[in-house]
């Protein structure tokens, strides 16, 4: 069964539409780089999705296209009106850190994934 990534990502939209358009919401797109981190990169996006503190705050966490190339999901996460990009590649998953890129400026910092949640509580709204 396959699905294209236009279909996916109007599926996405149609859900998502009323969160993402909120001017409290925080859109943040999870992305990984290669297989290895795939599997570490589904785990933080379910960890950040159950994250109480964060959907009280209107952070929608959206992700989950590990297998396309990190081009393509960054392309999916702007398409999808992502403020930011969380993304995880193999240096990533052995120093225990993820690389939070701001979308619209293509600006990147290393943040270590312990204190992730908290930082992503502080990120200015869009």
């Amino acid at each position: 069964f396959a699905m294209g990534v236009e279909r996916a990502i109007q599926a996405i939209e149609a859900t998502k539409k009323d969160v993402v358009k909120s001017a409290d919401s925080l859109y943040i797109f999870v992305a990984a780089l290669g297989e290895p981190a795939g599997a570490q990169a589904f785990k933080l996006l379910q960890e950040l999705r159950q994250n109480t503190d964060l959907a009280k705050m209107g952070v929608v966490i959206e992700g989950g296209f590990f297998e396309k190339k990190l081009g393509a999901q960054l392309t999916i996460a702007d398409r999808l009106g992502a403020s930011h990009s969380l993304i995880l590649g193999e240096e990533e998953v052995q120093k225990g850190e993820v690389t939070l890129r701001t979308m619209k400026s293509s600006s990147q910092e290393k943040v270590p994934l312990a204190q992730l949640a908290k930082h992503l509580q502080h990120l200015p709204r869009a």
